[in-house]
């Protein structure tokens, strides 16, 4: 008994705790100057003495509350089987429950910050209306809406043939995981509709160019979140119709439709730490002044 004790506290320890540990501690170091640089070359932003400070306290801001909500998440998927008896529904686990974790703490962490960026300052609003698809490209929304869509038409084809004595999961065990992308991708949405219609504080010009900078790195945050949620939903019930399908071009098409949804997700959490011109959208920036 004393060795099972002894085996969970040493398991939790080294791959739960100290993980979470080096990424909260590696997040509160300050960021290096490369680092500013590199945000901002990747978001059009030139820096100068005004505009910097904001940066800086931008970019520590989320990292702090990124890692802290990433590990966070990660201990708590891997304390939860330990905890209770039930098994947890299919599709969370500690990859999924760090991932909400992270970009959970990245919404707490632009909603601190937006309130720091407006301040009592006066607000106007822009002459060149904004849009959604300035910041990030349309196609990233519609794939993540699609993606539930089909996560849950394929959930209800699964759940009508009824084949869990084939060796899949029950379909009601993988819904709870469907509905929270579900869930995350129409919070994104909203999100990105809401940091692209805040009012821009009146400043000089280069604090404007920040504000849109930021505006466009939060947009694709959230942005993010959506579609890799969305994508894993995809996922796992695909991984349930084939544990429960002896049909070899079915199982076949599954192989290859996850190797390509694979491929995206790696793609969309790149895309989310090193923003490529194929993520982004036309930021509002570049329309005005074109």
């Amino acid at each position: 008994m004393e060795t099972d004790v002894t085996a969970i506290v040493v398991f939790s320890l080294v791959y739960l705790v100290v993980p979470g540990a080096v990424v909260v501690l590696r997040a509160f170091r300050f960021p290096r100057e490369a680092q500013f640089a590199q945000w901002a070359r990747t978001y059009g932003l030139e820096l100068t003495d005004d505009n910097r400070p904001v940066v800086i306290a931008y970019l520590r801001t989320t990292r702090r509350f990124r890692a802290l909500g990433g590990a966070a998440g990660w201990s708590i998927g891997g304390l939860l089987p330990l905890l209770i008896s039930p098994p947890l529904p299919l599709g969370i686990d500690n990859l999924s429950l760090a991932l909400a974790g992270y970009f959970g703490g990245a919404a707490l962490a632009e909603l601190r910050f937006s309130h720091r960026v407006a301040g009592p300052t006066p607000r106007r609003a822009s002459l060149v209306p904004r849009e959604m698809d300035d910041y990030v490209a349309p196609w990233v929304r519609r794939v993540s809406w699609a993606a539930v869509a089909l996560a849950l038409t394929l959930l209800g084809v699964y759940a009508a043939l009824d084949r869990v004595g084939d060796g899949g999961r029950p379909a009601i065990e993988v819904l709870p995981g469907v509905l929270g992308a579900a869930t995350v991708v129409a919070v994104a949405t909203w999100a990105q509709r809401r940091l692209v219609h805040r009012p821009q504080p009146l400043s000089a010009p280069d604090l404007v160019a920040a504000d849109d900078a930021l505006r466009a790195s939060s947009a694709s945050t959230a942005a993010g979140a959506g579609i890799i949620s969305a994508l894993l939903a995809l996922s796992t019930v695909l991984s349930s119709i084939l544990l429960a399908t002896r049909a070899w071009p079915v199982r076949w098409l599954i192989i290859v439709a996850g190797m390509g949804i694979l491929a995206l997700i790696v793609a969309s959490l790149v895309s989310v730490f090193h923003p490529e011109p194929w993520w982004f959208g036309r930021r509002h920036s570049e329309r005005a002044t074109a």
